[in-house]
């Protein structure tokens, strides 16, 4: 669920993002350059809203789903005295969060191979010899 208000979130913020920039193409005088640049910026915006708001279903309808199968698991567990949730999904569920929570950029994961560099020598400052006045 809080996944899904999450995406919802977004969605306002985008929906507002389009509206200033609706606002913002109707001062422009006709055949402005900049008209055109912003009026392809709000197609840009409004096809990542439809994504946006297909992810705050999905995770809606998903949270519902969850709901009626631990409803009905929990059902079944209790009837034969076992214990509730079962250690084994939940750690199936936690590996599954973390994969899909994990940074995609091999730069914070894999460290730089810098064995390939030239080594390069700081220069040490000259002391500075005390003029004799």
């Amino acid at each position: 669920m809080s996944q899904a208000a999450g995406f919802q979130g977004k969605a306002e913020a985008q929906k507002k993002k389009i509206e200033d920039l609706e606002a913002k193409i109707a001062k422009y005088e006709p055949r402005d350059p900049e008209a055109k640049r912003t009026e392809h910026e709000k197609e840009n915006l409004e096809r990542g809203l439809i994504q946006i708001e297909q992810e705050a279903k999905y995770f809606e309808i998903r949270a519902e789903q969850r709901r009626l199968y631990d409803k009905d698991s929990y059902m079944k567990a209790f009837k034969a005295d076992l214990p509730w949730p079962p250690a084994e999904d939940f750690k199936v569920y936690e590996e599954n969060k973390k994969l899909k929570t994990a940074p995609r950029d091999w730069d914070k994961t894999v460290p730089v191979d810098k064995s390939h560099n030239k080594h390069v020598e700081e220069k040490k400052p000259k002391k500075e010899e005390k003029k004799e006045e």
